[in-house]
């Protein structure tokens, strides 16, 4: 069975990624991602330059993948927080299952040209535009709990009665 360049190029950066997490060493060899492929070293050679353009394209790798999970496409119906509950999911999960270490989410991993720095900008984006809908959703909910307690206020009044305990301490909540 023949398989494609680029096939054969995804399928050595996708294993190079299975080796990112337990911090690539002097000792990791390319022999070591060809036996595993069932391919030869002068394969690897046919598609990358040397043995860190293999690491360098795991980076990049792993860098697709979070970008694609932060670009996924939900229906309008969905919430906010549940899209970034879902994308966030999807990263732990892919990170958990290549063993790759959490602390690339906030920084560079060492000694690579590919830069984390796109994805922090779009997890960062949606984050904001999570609160700001939070923010909306609760201002939403100061003016109903507001028009409520104007109503109870005014039915107070109108009956000569005292307003209820409760109504006194909802009141003192949206003033703090």
């Amino acid at each position: 069975m023949s398989y494609s360049k680029e096939a054969i190029k995804k399928a050595i950066s996708e294993k190079m990624v299975s080796f990112l997490g337990k911090q690539v060493s002097e000792e990791f060899t390319l022999k070591i991602i060809a036996d595993e492929l069932g391919i030869t070293v002068p394969t690897i050679y046919n598609y990358f330059y040397n043995k860190e353009d293999v690491v360098e394209s795991g980076y990049c790798t792993v860098l697709k993948e979070i970008e694609n999970c932060l670009d996924s496409k939900f229906p309008k119906s969905i919430s906010h927080d549940v899209q970034i509950k879902v994308c966030l999911m999807k990263i732990a999960d892919y990170f958990l299952d290549k063993d790759i270490p959490a602390a690339w989410l906030v920084n560079d991993p060492p000694s690579t040209r590919c830069t984390f720095e796109p994805m922090r900008a779009k997890l960062s984006k949606m984050f904001a535009l999570y609160l700001k809908v939070k923010e909306e959703e609760a201002l939403h909910a100061t003016y109903r709990h507001l028009s409520l307690l104007q109503g109870e206020i005014a039915y107070s009044r109108q009956m000569g009665k005292r307003l209820s305990d409760d109504a006194v301490e909802k009141i003192f909540e949206i003033l703090k």
